[in-house]
């Protein structure tokens, strides 16, 4: 209890805590203990806490909280206090966590937080927290799909580019060609001069200008 007061209230504590490996301890108890109600509760409240410190935590730690967490909320679904502080852990994760290794968006976390949701209708906390992180959820979702849709659309457009490009150089290679086999190249004055291209290295050279 003390370390739960303490920890709620001090970022000093919360940052001592964090460099003491404390997120993994908590881990390490709600897993050897997790039939045991009081001691799980203590835990979550306690690394719900300390997930506003996310920026001092490394995504190899984030998925092991997370995958802790959805085995706690599996263990204990009616226990509305618990199904609060896990909805919580997952939210700050997803506000300040790693999103790049988009491990807080797992199918089996969504799970678990509508879950709790739809048992716990009525209870502000809960409900509230789990909207909030499936909002976020749908955030990041549509984040990645803009980005992809940009990334293809501007492939797909200097894709087209090239293809005009290469389209009317080799047209303006073919014209040359053509003129230049009607009119044999000249080749007085200095060596060298007025001596015909070969179109394959002309379209290189138009194409590196």
């Amino acid at each position: 209890a003390s370390l739960t007061t303490v920890v709620s209230f001090d970022e000093s504590a919360k940052e001592l805590a964090i460099q003491s490996d404390a997120i993994m301890s908590l881990v390490y108890t709600m897993s050897t203990w997790k039939g045991n109600q009081p001691i799980v509760l203590q835990c979550t409240t306690v690394l719900d806490s300390l997930m506003e410190m996310m920026k001092m935590i490394d995504s190899n730690t984030e998925k092991m909280v997370i995958d802790e967490v959805v085995d706690v909320m599996s263990s204990f679904p009616d226990d509305a206090r618990i199904q609060e502080h896990c909805c919580g852990i997952l939210c700050k994760i997803g506000i300040w966590g790693n999103r790049r290794d988009n491990n807080f968006s797992d199918p089996k976390v969504i799970k678990m937080v509508e879950n709790a949701r739809d048992r716990h209708r009525g209870d502000y906390s809960v409900e509230s927290l789990a909207d909030q992180f499936l909002l976020l959820v749908m955030s990041d979702s549509n984040s990645r799909q803009g980005r992809s849709h940009a990334m293809g659309s501007g492939a797909s457009s200097r894709l087209r580019s090239r293809s005009r490009t290469i389209g009317s150089t080799s047209n303006r290679s073919r014209s040359r060609t053509a003129t230049k086999s009607r009119s044999p190249p000249r080749t007085r004055g200095r060596k060298g001069r007025g001596m015909a291209v070969l179109p394959g290295i002309a379209e290189e050279g138009e194409d590196s200008a």
